[in-house]
């Protein structure tokens, strides 16, 4: 009679921190592409908000390029910082 091969009845087979992948919890790894895959979101973002706040800046005001030229370059720098933070935390947590 073929019988089922049986598991440590300490972690149920599906668990997901069961499994290890080059020494690192699956979950963990999960949470760290995660975090990276936001990073072309923040680096178009950040400026693509800019330039509409500097178009509306420049209708508003009639600031004409300087409106979008500051905010595209603020929002780009926001991207940066953020972007940074992202990849310290995500270094931080491998430790």
């Amino acid at each position: 009679m073929l019988e089922w091969p049986r598991f440590p009845s300490r972690e149920p087979f599906f668990s997901v921190r069961g499994f290890k992948i080059g020494g690192q919890d699956k979950l963990e790894l999960l949470k760290q592409v995660a975090a990276i895959s936001t990073v072309p979101f923040l680096l178009v973002g950040g400026p693509l908000v800019g330039y509409f706040a500097g178009n509306w800046l420049d209708h508003r005001y009639a600031w004409d390029p300087y409106g979008k030229l500051f905010l595209i370059l603020f929002g780009l720098a926001a991207s940066i910082l953020e972007i940074t933070q992202i990849i310290r935390r995500v270094l931080n947590s491998e430790k």
